[in-house]
């Protein structure tokens, strides 16, 4: 069974949920490819501007409660983690182009996994 009422969901026009840290702070993508984040009632928008890669297709929070964004960045594969109010760009041109949305992971251990993106043909 399916509940639908609005005592339990919500829609967010544009928005792509991502993740929660807590109770009150949950992460999404909007289709401008900026990371949105709702703290209560104070709703920010990331960009690169803050230091966020230009094309994040995922964010995701760790165990230890760091949010990363996963994705690319001028067509190289890039990473990027918030930090005192700053996201920290990481490149990885030896990966791919890009970080693929379901090639995200973090091992037991605290160590993060990311997979390439990759061409079908």
């Amino acid at each position: 069974m399916l509940d639908y009422s609005p005592n339990r969901w919500v829609s967010y026009v544009g928005l792509n949920y991502q993740c929660e840290v807590s109770k009150d702070e949950q992460w999404f993508l909007d289709v401008k490819g900026q990371a949105i984040s709702k703290n209560g009632n104070r709703w920010i928008a990331w960009d690169t501007k803050d230091g966020l890669i230009d094309a994040p297709v995922s964010l995701f929070v760790t165990s230890s409660g760091q949010v990363w964004a996963a994705g690319s960045h001028s067509g190289v594969a890039a990473t990027a983690y918030l930090k005192n109010e700053k996201w920290h760009k990481q490149l990885h041109p030896e990966l791919s182009w890009g970080i693929d949305y379901r090639a995200v992971f973090e091992a037991a251990d605290g160590a993060l996994w990311f997979g390439a993106s990759v061409d079908a043909e």
